[in-house]
């Protein structure tokens, strides 16, 4: 059995592989290991040990590189924090939901990377889940007060080298009624994200408090897979484009800018909110017309 047929059966049997302190550690369920995967496990152990630490780091993706620069400039501003809401009614374990939630951290390792530079490169480096103190951070409020809870948590700003980049909160309201409020740094979590975190956290929930297994298959494939493949394609280039993108920016940047642009002001509070509305479709399609015809989008 390969490397690579080893940790799809793993995966397979829900059986989550880490490496602590150059040891090879696992998580599984009652009576997934078994005997042969347990010989199997024993005699790939050296092999295993160096993919794995491979495994946890990885270049950043190009909309990565442009968030990280952003936040060497101005590590103070949050303009790229997400946050967004999971409302609970009725009755709530506090303690099977935060289970859920490293459930959830340990099959998504993007949501447990921080951003580490190293000889001149920078990495994301996906970190051990926590396997002790698995709580949620947990604050009483109210309807009024969880505006000022979220507004909070958004104006704290986040270390990129030492995480948690993801930030849970349990809001309870009443016994009957909470909010789970999550802020996230853009750099690994986007909108998309957000349905995928709801709906697996919600499944992961319930087989928990059932005493089931997990009923979300493995995944095939993670961020930091994609990151790699798009290094070896951009790689395969052999620097082409990339000579040819800084040729470009040297010619526009070869006169001195404007002297209004030699001292850079400080960032300006942000303070922002989200509006939904409906446009009809006439008018939807003559917008993505306009955009279209200037070379722009729609977003703003």
């Amino acid at each position: 059995m390969t490397v690579a047929e080893l940790l799809a059966a793993t995966r397979a049997a829900g059986i989550e592989l880490r490496v602590e302190r150059g040891r090879l550690l696992y998580d599984a369920p009652v009576g997934a290991l078994t005997p042969e995967l347990r010989e199997a496990l024993g005699k790939r152990k050296p092999e295993l040990l160096a993919h794995l630490q491979n495994e946890s780091c990885a270049p950043l993706g190009f909309a990565q590189q442009s968030l990280w620069f952003l936040h060497e400039l101005y590590p103070q501003d949050t303009s790229a924090s997400e946050q967004f809401a999971i409302r609970i009614d009725g009755p709530l374990d506090a303690g099977v939901l935060a289970q859920a939630w490293q459930a959830l951290l340990v099959r998504h390792s993007i949501l447990r990377t921080v951003f580490e530079e190293r000889d001149g490169q920078v990495w994301q480096v996906a970190m051990p889940p926590l396997l002790h103190d698995t709580r949620l951070p947990q604050v009483d409020a109210t309807q009024a007060g969880l505006l000022e809870t979220a507004a909070a948590a958004l104006r704290e700003p986040f270390e990129l080298h030492r995480g948690p980049l993801l930030k849970p909160q349990l809001c309870r309201i009443t016994d009957e009624q909470h909010v789970l409020l999550v802020t996230a740094h853009h750099i690994i979590a986007d909108g998309l994200s957000v349905p995928v975190i709801r709906t697996e956290l919600a499944l992961l929930y319930q087989a928990l408090l059932s005493g089931q297994p997990s009923p979300l298959a493995p995944l095939q494939l993670e961020y930091a897979d994609v990151v790699r493949a798009q290094a070896r394609i951009w790689a395969q280039t052999d620097g082409q484009h990339e000579a040819g993108v800084l040729q470009r920016w040297r010619e526009i940047l070869a006169s001195p800018p404007p002297a209004a642009l030699h001292a850079l002001p400080p960032p300006a509070s942000k303070i922002s909110r989200r509006s939904a509305f409906r446009l009809d479709a006439p008018l939807a399609d003559g917008l993505r017309r306009l955009a279209r015809d200037s070379g722009a989008t729609p977003y703003v």
